[in-house]
């Protein structure tokens, strides 16, 4: 199917528009030299701002029941006007893999731009963004274009999906020496649903989730931050969480049920950055006091979970240290997808999250 077609059937299927900004050149093919532990990687970059107190700590009871196992109430302080969402007692995302319960985004601004590039090129930046600017380093769609000659055999093997336009499609590519636009990624940013009846990050996860059927890429990102609204209204906040939490089990589901993607998808899921620990002045209907993302230590405190296939990824597995970082996403998808040793020496100052992962080489 050609891609402006797919884009067409995509939006349809969505109740919503999109923006693509983008469309791939051809580039040069440069073959990895690595063995792989998956062929396809789904990152996500979690729902805007959250604090580890309210998702992995449960302060507010499970705001994500799909993820996080156990069934704790939820605060019925809060409860009152949140979504009705399914009732699940299935397998959970954690129970599907290993979750880091203390990960940090360790330097630069608390800010969401800034948060997703640390992510995304696997380099801090310690000064604010400019925003109109690309990043000096290259992105994770760069490595992975530059470094895998499938990836030119198919230009639609690498998305970029954000539910905020702004500034989010300079991470497509950087300005960096021989990587740049040739190597960038397909950008697409679906708007909210029709009537706006559908939240924005559900229908950003359901135009992923179409993606993956039609075109089974090897590499998607995608990102939610509905739940920012916690500036000004803790209780949406957390009712973001759990549609997000939801959003995220039914992609998961998507990829199971894909011919192609099922048993051979390595799903990494994140938030860009917390949230502090003191609340604002700005109290909603429910007498919960509404939380910004300022720099403190607490909004540097994130979770991550990497869910796979039981014979690539460590099953039902929790670490609780403080064992890895933001800049760490990037070598540890360019290990399970094999160009890892076609980085230049020095570019990439994380590791691989090898504790995840079953014994590979």
């Amino acid at each position: 199917m050609q891609r402006r077609s797919f884009i067409k059937k995509a939006g349809v299927a969505t109740a919503g528009a999109f923006a693509a900004p983008y469309i791939l050149p051809s580039g040069k093919l440069f073959a990895a030299t690595g063995s792989r532990i998956a062929n396809h990687v789904v990152l996500c970059i979690f729902a805007g701002g959250v604090r580890n107190f309210e998702t992995i700590q449960k302060a507010e009871g499970n705001l994500m029941p799909f993820t996080l196992t156990g069934n704790e109430n939820i605060n019925p302080q809060i409860a009152d006007g949140m979504d009705m969402l399914p009732i699940y007692s299935g397998k959970t995302l954690q129970q599907c893999g290993t979750l880091f319960k203390e990960f940090r985004y360790k330097q630069g601004p608390t800010g969401h731009f800034s948060a997703h590039a640390a992510i995304l090129t696997g380099q801090y930046n310690l000064d604010d963004i400019n925003l109109k600017q690309r990043p000096s380093y290259p992105t994770l769609f760069e490595y992975y274009r530059k470094h895998q000659s499938s990836s030119f055999l198919n230009d639609l093997n690498a998305w970029w999906i954000s539910n905020t336009l702004g500034p989010y499609p300079t991470l497509s590519f950087s300005n960096h020496d021989g990587y740049g636009e040739y190597f960038g990624a397909n950008f697409i940013q679906p708007h909210a649903g029709m009537n706006n009846t559908i939240p924005c990050d559900t229908n950003t996860m359901l135009f992923a989730g179409q993606i993956i059927k039609e075109h089974k890429p090897e590499l998607t990102v995608v990102n939610m931050l509905d739940a920012d609204v916690c500036h000004a209204n803790f209780t949406a906040y957390c009712n973001n969480i759990r549609r997000a939490d939801y959003a995220l089990w039914n992609l998961w589901q998507t990829i199971q049920s894909t011919p192609g993607m099922a048993d051979d998808t390595i799903l990494i899921a994140l938030p860009d950055h917390g949230r502090n620990e003191e609340p604002n002045t700005i109290i909603d209907k429910n007498g919960k006091y509404a939380i910004d993302h300022t720099g403190d230590e607490i909004s540097r405190q994130i979770f991550c979970l990497i869910a796979g296939p039981e014979d690539k990824v460590v099953q039902n597995q929790e670490i609780s240290s403080v064992a890895g970082e933001s800049i760490d996403i990037v070598p540890t998808i360019a290990k399970i997808l094999g160009f890892q040793n076609d980085i230049s020496s020095g570019m990439l100052p994380g590791r691989y999250l090898e504790q995840a992962f079953v014994s590979f080489s």
